[in-house]
């Protein structure tokens, strides 16, 4: 079972690697992001570094090479880490609003984002970051819907 006890998180993303291993992003009550991981998917977590000091994190993949790909909205940056021999950023992917959702091709050839701030679905080549296309999202009952972030009640409010 997964447990942060000392902490009121709220979740920005969650991935899990080809050997089992659960990264976890998070905000603490200062918005700080974080990024943890449990080995084997259990246990207590280890903190990988975070090199964006009070950025909030968001959303997580992990690529076929084992890399943990990271959102970060308010930055509007993806940030991708390899995890061998210890945690380091290896490519960042700067993005034209926030990036509140992300997705790799099967292939990883390209990172998909959900851009909350220009309501775009953009497509950018992996890892280069080059942006190929934006498309709004398509509409549902003839009205386009806003692309929005998930953002977890406030556990503190009235």
């Amino acid at each position: 079972m997964l447990t942060q006890p000392s902490a009121a998180p709220i979740a920005g993303g969650v991935a899990v690697d080809s050997k089992g291993d659960v990264f976890w992003a998070w905000n603490d009550a200062s918005d700080n992001g974080h990024i943890d991981e449990f080995i084997g998917g259990e246990g207590t977590p280890q903190m990988l570094d975070q090199p964006f000091g009070t950025s909030a994190a968001g959303d997580l993949q992990v690529d076929n090479k084992g890399n943990l790909v990271a959102a970060w909205p308010e930055l509007s940056m993806i940030t991708i880490f390899s995890l061998k021999p210890k945690p380091h950023v290896v490519g960042t992917i700067a993005t034209t609003g926030a990036p509140n959702s992300i997705s790799l091709d099967a292939k990883n050839a390209n990172i998909y984002v959900a851009d909350t701030t220009n309501n775009l679905i953009d497509q950018y080549t992996y890892p280069g970051g080059s942006l190929v296309a934006s498309t709004t999202p398509p509409q549902l009952d003839g009205q386009t819907p806003l692309l929005q972030s998930i953002v977890a009640p406030d556990p503190q409010a009235p």
